[in-house]
């Protein structure tokens, strides 16, 4: 577990070790069930704004490195500094899966930031995970010029309704 939490983007890494530490089937679980229940939690109170976890069958640390850093980087950019991401990547996985769960803050930070204040929830969410979907498929194309995923679907999980939106290829860039 240990080895997850050192390789987060918002954290420093002491021990460079850390990062190519062997981890077993039973510390991706403890980390999936980790951020499941951050994302399932009612109780929000210093859990992130943004919550991104990556599941990828690449296994080399540098691309792993790289595409954190580029979640971070697209987090940033849709939803500012001030609100509190976590992003998490998890190498050598049989599938590859994306989710990112989207706090009330956050969606009220976009529609802030993009003079929407005014518009009903369910169609600044529409927006938000329109916005997200074209920020998730310039990370793929970035990391490398190659899709990181097979089928880069994307689940959105809208805390203010909470709808769980899934983008899938066919509905990116439309």
């Amino acid at each position: 577990m240990a080895a997850l939490r050192a390789a987060r983007a918002n954290q420093i890494v002491i021990d460079e070790r850390q990062l190519t530490k062997s981890i077993n089937a039973r510390d991706v679980r403890e980390a999936y069930d980790e951020f499941r229940q951050r994302a399932e939690s009612k109780k929000l109170d210093g859990m992130p704004d943004a919550d991104l976890f990556i599941q990828t069958d690449e296994t080399s640390e540098r691309r792993a490195r790289e595409l954190l850093d580029l979640g971070e980087a697209a987090l940033e950019r849709l939803f500012g500094t001030e609100l509190k991401i976590d992003i998490s990547v998890v190498t050598a996985q049989s599938t590859s899966s994306a989710k990112l769960r989207v706090t009330e803050a956050a969606v009220r930070r976009v529609a802030a930031a993009t003079g929407l204040v005014g518009l009903g929830v369910e169609t600044l969410e529409d927006f938000v995970a329109q916005r997200i979907a074209t920020e998730y498929q310039l990370l793929l194309l970035r990391f490398l010029d190659t899709d990181v995923l097979p089928d880069p679907a994307l689940t959105i999980e809208v805390r203010p309704s909470g709808r769980s939106l899934r983008v899938s290829r066919a509905q990116i860039f439309r």
